[in-house]
C-alpha cells in the first residue's frame, strides 16, 4: 500500500512539474542554430542578445543593406532565457527564445517591437512624440541645456504620446532630451539652437 502510495505521489508531483513547464509555452521551434538570420535590414541597424536580466552579452552592426545571418553560435549560451534584438531606424523588433542543454527555442507569443521616440526641432519648438503599444507605464522626461536640467516631468503615457516645448529663442545652445521608460530603456537625442 505504502508502495502505491508513493507511486501515485511521485506521478502527480512529476505531472506538476511538466503541466508548469507547459505553461511557458516553450514549444513554437527548437533546434540545434547556428546562425539567425533576418530579412529585410539596413547598414547600421544593431543585432544584440541580452540575458535574462537585460544585460547585454553580444552585439553587432549590420554592415550591409539587404538579409542579415549573424554567425553567433546562440547554441553556445548557457542554459536560461535571453531576447534577441534588431534595433532598426524607428523600432527595436524582440524575440525571446529559451537555451536548454545545447537546444534553442523560440517561446510562442513573445515578439514584439518596441518604437521609439522621434524627436524634431522647428524654429525655437521641440516636438517628441511616441507610439506606445507594448511599453506601458510613465515615461519620464528631461531636458538639458548646456548640461544643466531646465525640465523634468513624468507622465501617465496613452498609446500615443505627443509634447510640443517652446524653448527660449534667444538663448542658443546645446540642448539633450531623455526620454525613460518603465521598462529600463532611455533614448537621448542632443541638439543645438
Amino acid at each position: 500500500m505504502k508502495t502505491l502510495f508513493k507511486q501515485i505521489l511521485v506521478s502527480t508531483l512529476m505531472l506538476g512539474t511538466v503541466t508548469s513547464y507547459a505553461n511557458l509555452k516553450l514549444n513554437e521551434a527548437t533546434f540545434y542554430p547556428k546562425e539567425l538570420h533576418f530579412d529585410n535590414v539596413k547598414k547600421g541597424h544593431h543585432f544584440s542578445i541580452k540575458n535574462n536580466s537585460g544585460k547585454t552579452i553580444y552585439t553587432e552592426i549590420v554592415n550591409k543593406a539587404g538579409d542579415y545571418t549573424t554567425n553567433y553560435d546562440l547554441a553556445s549560451l548557457t542554459d536560461g532565457l535571453y531576447t534577441v534584438e534588431l534595433n532598426k531606424d524607428f523600432e527595436i523588433n524582440i524575440k525571446t527564445f529559451a537555451v536548454t542543454s545545447g537546444m534553442l527555442t523560440f517561446i510562442k507569443n513573445t515578439d514584439h517591437t518596441v518604437y521609439k521616440p522621434s524627436f524634431r526641432t522647428e524654429d525655437n519648438k521641440l516636438f517628441i512624440s511616441k507610439l506606445n503599444l507594448n511599453e506601458k507605464g510613465p515615461l519620464s522626461i528631461k531636458v538639458y541645456f548646456d548640461n544643466d536640467l531646465i525640465h523634468s516631468e513624468s507622465t501617465n503615457n496613452g498609446i500615443i504620446f505627443s509634447r510640443v516645448y517652446a524653448l527660449n529663442e534667444d538663448v542658443s545652445g546645446y540642448y539633450a532630451i531623455v526620454l525613460k521608460t518603465t521598462t529600463g530603456r532611455t533614448y537621448k537625442k542632443s541638439f543645438k539652437l
